[in-house]
């Protein structure tokens, strides 16, 4: 689907095949993966995305390296990772804002 803009995975096993495959597309905009489980590999793929603008990954186990990686795409301007088995300090909540327009995390 060449012109599919947002995608819903939620409590599905993508692996880190499915995040790399996820990152590689050109036009997903928006992906949500409410308790997939995603580790920081898998985090770290999806960061890698030149596209995704808005990752909504409620409930996951996302530490350090996952955050890192995801403040440091310069494309993600949304991000909800309320919910998660966080490992994330403020330091990494600072790294986050500093690319971000808006952070969920509880």
């Amino acid at each position: 689907m060449p012109a599919l803009t947002q995608l819903d995975l939620s409590w599905t096993d993508i692996g880190i095949e499915g995040a790399t495959a996820l990152a590689k597309n050109k036009t997903l905009m928006e992906l949500e993966f409410n308790a997939c489980d995603l580790d920081n590999n898998e985090v770290k793929a999806l960061a890698k995305s030149h596209s995704i603008k808005k990752l909504i990954l409620w409930a996951n186990n996302i530490g350090e390296e996952g955050a890192i990686a995801l403040a440091n795409n310069p494309v993600l301007t949304e991000l909800n990772i309320g919910g998660s088995s966080l490992a994330i300090g403020s330091k990494d909540i600072q790294a986050l804002a500093h690319n971000l327009v808006s952070i969920f995390t509880c």
